[in-house]
């Protein structure tokens, strides 16, 4: 029975976030598989020779070597991925460029650091006080 279906979409960041385990751990990836018994060097293989961006592939290895922990973990990592990709499309702004002299751009710097906020925010919230 499969346990999550990786979409196309979810190739990448499924492949990547394998890859980063298998990083971790130097090179050795703990997989559940009963073929291997205890040996991951097939499961390691064979992973290599897969495309990132093949979700029919990236699917098959891990229903045959993730454990469901392991599942969980790559299907929250997709989840964050996705709600990443959402945010970029929501913050997606015109942005507009102005010149200021040095040292009034230091005082602005030196505001936003102290308010801990970006410069934008601190031009909005100096700006508000003028309504």
């Amino acid at each position: 029975m499969k346990r999550y279906k990786i979409t196309d979409k979810d190739a990448l960041p499924a492949h990547r976030w394998i890859q980063n385990q298998i990083t971790k751990q130097g090179g050795y990836f703990p997989v559940n598989s009963i073929d291997t018994m205890g040996d991951n060097s097939q499961a390691h293989d064979t992973f290599s020779k897969l495309k990132p961006n093949d979700a029919d592939t990236i699917n098959a290895w891990s229903e045959k070597h993730l454990d469901k922990a392991q599942w969980k973990k790559l299907k929250n990592s997709i989840r964050a991925y996705r709600l990443k990709l959402k945010r970029e499309d929501d913050l997606t702004l015109d942005v507009k460029r102005i010149a200021i002299k040095v040292p009034v751009y230091g005082r602005l710097k030196a505001l936003a650091d102290k308010r801990n906020e970006g410069l934008s925010e601190t031009v909005e919230h100096l700006l508000s006080y003028d309504r």
